[in-house]
């Protein structure tokens, strides 16, 4: 996906130091943005799911394990949590909703209107 290797851009620059200054990438915004972006990714593609945990996944009473997190599955709704430590809970409607908990505690609620 071209969004997983934007994404995979930015950290790797980050990660080796790279200053973004000037970039609107650099922005505490920008970060939120891809942060929930590599989410949404990570929902609509579940990648390598599987029924049984594997070595790495995540400890848990789940339903589905993938490549970067784990699903359980409620009554009206699911819940997805990831390795970064984000969360996502998303409700059986017939309209999209997605309400995205990031790891340092910030939440993100994504809705469609009609």
């Amino acid at each position: 996906m071209e969004i997983e290797r934007l994404l995979d851009e930015y950290e790797r620059r980050v990660a080796g130091g790279e200053s973004l200054e000037g970039e609107h990438k650099g922005s505490a915004h920008w970060q939120t943005e891809a942060a929930v972006a590599r989410i949404l990714a990570l929902i609509a593609s579940v990648p390598h799911h599987r029924d049984h945990p594997v070595e790495g996944d995540l400890e848990g009473q789940y339903d589905i394990w993938f490549d970067g997190g784990a699903y359980r599955i409620f009554s009206g709704w699911g819940e997805y949590s990831f390795t970064d430590g984000s969360s996502a809970q998303v409700p059986v409607t017939p309209l999209l909703r997605v309400t995205i908990q990031l790891p340092d505690g910030r939440v993100v609620e994504i809705a469609q209107v009609s």
